[in-house]
């Protein structure tokens, strides 16, 4: 994730100027309250780019989480969301469970409602730490990369090319 986190420092510093940078990385404790209140170990990849920053910033339109951000928001998702079925005929675009809201997706973004997500409990054919998108008016769920780093790859090279404008 280094590798990743050095490609958007330069971007940022060629764009904004050398005194760009990035916040400070969790630190052990903080990761072992999150995991403790989420009741999940965190992939490789997601410790590894919050060590390096908290949170570890990304070009996307939601709001990035923090470790503490990420309990508070996953808190309000498995209210009554994680017990509401999904309506007829919806049915998650990838090997996605199709439930209404899943005590094992991690939110990792924000916006009103929608986020991005860890899945720790993905369907038959899914991987363990895929990331989804939730979109709340639906509600729709959507496979978009494998895991943390293919995701946070595709975003900095997106970024780097001109295809993500921010």
């Amino acid at each position: 994730m280094k590798d990743l986190r050095d490609r958007l420092l330069a971007w940022k510093r060629g764009r904004y100027g050398p005194d760009e940078s990035f916040g400070p990385g969790a630190s052990p404790e903080a990761f072992a309250e999150a995991e403790a209140a989420l009741g999940v170990a965190l992939p490789a990849d997601v410790r590894e780019a919050f060590a390096l920053h908290d949170p570890f910033w990304l070009p996307v339109k939601d709001e990035l989480l923090s470790l503490a951000e990420i309990v508070n928001i996953w808190n309000h998702y498995v209210g009554d969301w994680s017990r509401e079925p999904w309506g007829a005929g919806n049915t998650p675009e990838g090997p996605i469970r199709p439930d209404w809201w899943n005590r094992r997706w991690i939110p990792i973004t924000f916006n009103q409602g929608n986020c991005h997500f860890l899945d720790l409990d993905p369907a038959e054919g899914g991987t363990l730490g895929q990331v989804c998108d939730y979109d709340i008016e639906g509600p729709r769920t959507r496979l978009i990369a494998p895991n943390y780093r293919a995701w946070a790859k595709l975003l900095v090279t997106d970024l780097e090319q001109g295809v993500i404008q921010i």
